[in-house]
């Protein structure tokens, strides 16, 4: 039933495409082999976290198509790496995973879990490679709230935040969060809105980044290996 549906979606769709003008029709196809890109094997994730990813992939093709002039695609691999076990056991702020320079590893790559930005790679040595994550206190990076992506900055901690989010953006509890921050993957899901309030000095909203998965429970993490060099954001 399921393969009858999505064929029925994708005859529809190579119907409009036909009936696009060449131009069109050639960003359109750029756009699909970009986004359906060769990724690892996914594991088993939640409800929740499928319909974030989902979520992730609308505000990617969006963000897409709203360009002029598309960039050339970058060359993108992805390294499975495996974590190792910590102390204090519930402390992910930073972790130690089992790849390094060998596997071609460098520091600022992103990594990811279940699809979600968890962190990027802080320092390399041969065989090994720490993490840093959002969930480190010196952790800041832009990112985009909702369809609309209204702007407002992830700053990391136990409890990751959402600062700097504009009174008048429309923005609501359940609101799914990405990433915006150049040298990582955009519109990668970071969490959801939760808890949204108004700032201390009343400028602004806030609120805190609930994320649908236990830090303490992550054992298996995906670098995008990448040839960029990370800018450096507020």
């Amino acid at each position: 039933m399921k393969e009858k549906w999505i064929t029925a979606v994708l005859v529809i769709f190579l119907t409009g495409v036909i009936a696009l003008d060449v131009k069109t029709a050639g960003k359109v196809q750029y756009l699909l082999r970009k986004t359906f890109r060769a990724l690892p094997p996914p594991t088993s994730i939640s409800p929740h976290e499928e319909l974030v990813a989902l979520k992730s992939e609308v505000a990617h093709l969006k963000g897409m198509l709203g360009q002029i002039t598309p960039a050339p695609p970058t060359e993108e691999k992805f390294i499975i790496a495996s974590v190792f076990s910590s102390y204090p056991f519930g402390i992910k702020s930073k972790f130690l995973i089992d790849k390094g320079a060998r596997d071609g590893i460098e520091k600022g790559f992103p990594v990811l879990f279940h699809n979600f930005l968890i962190g990027s790679i802080a320092d390399v040595f041969d065989a090994t490679a720490v993490v840093e994550t959002i969930f480190h206190t010196t952790w800041q990076s832009a990112v985009g709230i909702g369809d609309d992506m209204q702007e407002g900055l992830l700053v990391g901690g136990i409890k990751p935040q959402i600062t700097l989010i504009a009174k008048s953006a429309t923005v609501q509890e359940g609101d799914v969060v990405f990433n915006t921050a150049q040298g990582f993957p955009f519109a990668a899901p970071l969490g959801t809105i939760q808890q949204l309030r108004t700032s201390k000095d009343g400028l602004f909203f806030e609120a805190d980044l609930s994320i649908p998965y236990q830090p303490s429970g992550v054992r298996q993490v995906v670098i995008v290996q990448r040839h960029f060099q990370r800018k450096e954001q507020l």
